[in-house]
């Protein structure tokens, strides 16, 4: 991908602010978002002369070993009223499923469970799953999921869940803001309004959040074809109802 001059710009202007907080004794980058950081700035700087960079595809895309998938609040009494749950709640376990077979983490949360439910149990039967409960909308307030992404130590999230614009984009632009790679998953994210969904994805996309699909990321993680578990996979890509 060719970043602009003006992605630079923001780039470098995140360096600073990053560098400005690795001087706070607060402030703390597990070793995999470092590389990943410390890659962009060697990048940026590398363009300074020119007003544009390459990124190297190794950081594009999304990793197996360096990711994590995130699911929002899907929840009983939550999801039906979403626009289209159905979908929703079709490629979020579909995420779950791939990433169970590729052995990704997957991190669930739960807002207010006691008034808005437990996790769909489509969702539940994953054993690798961590659930957390939250009363705040972005996940990264609950020092548990904190502390708990910090010990996977990836640098991509990739999230989905509901609602688009409430606690996935608060999740996902306070990811960014803890310097993970951020990928957001647009046919497996809702909202009631369409709008509010559309807006927020706008909105994170102009952050710097990447706006990918359920089967871009499938693809990214299985990396080729003619593997055994290419061939597990394919037959669910098969019958995935896509609308």
């Amino acid at each position: 991908m060719i970043a602009q001059p003006d992605d630079v710009a923001l780039s470098a202007s995140s360096l600073l602010s990053d560098r400005a907080q690795s001087n706070n004794p607060n402030f703390a980058m597990n070793p995999r978002r470092m590389a990943a950081h410390d890659s962009l700035g060697a990048a940026v700087r590398a363009a300074a002369p020119y007003g544009m960079i390459d990124v190297d595809d190794e950081y594009e895309l999304i990793n197996v070993a360096n990711s994590v998938l995130i699911i929002i609040d899907m929840q009983e009494k939550l999801l039906p009223a979403m626009h289209d749950p159905a979908s929703t709640e079709q490629n979020c376990q579909l995420l779950a499923t791939v990433a169970t077979e590729l052995d990704v983490p997957i991190v669930a949360t739960e807002q207010y469970p006691i008034g808005l439910g437990s996790t769909i149990n489509a969702l539940t039967t994953f054993e690798q799953c961590e659930t957390f409960e939250k009363i705040h909308f972005s996940a990264f307030h609950t020092a548990e999921f904190d502390a708990y992404l910090d010990e996977l130590d990836c640098a991509q999230l990739i999230i989905a869940g509901i609602e688009s614009h409430v606690c996935v984009l608060q999740t996902a632009l306070h990811g960014l803001r803890q310097n993970y790679n951020v990928c957001v998953v647009v046919d497996a994210i809702d909202s009631r309004a369409p709008i509010d969904k559309q807006m927020a994805v706008e909105r994170m996309r102009q952050h710097g959040v990447d706006m990918v699909t359920t089967e871009m990321v499938i693809f990214e993680w299985l990396e080729r074809a003619g593997t055994d578990a290419f061939r597990r996979i394919a037959p669910l890509l098969a019958k995935r109802s896509v609308q």
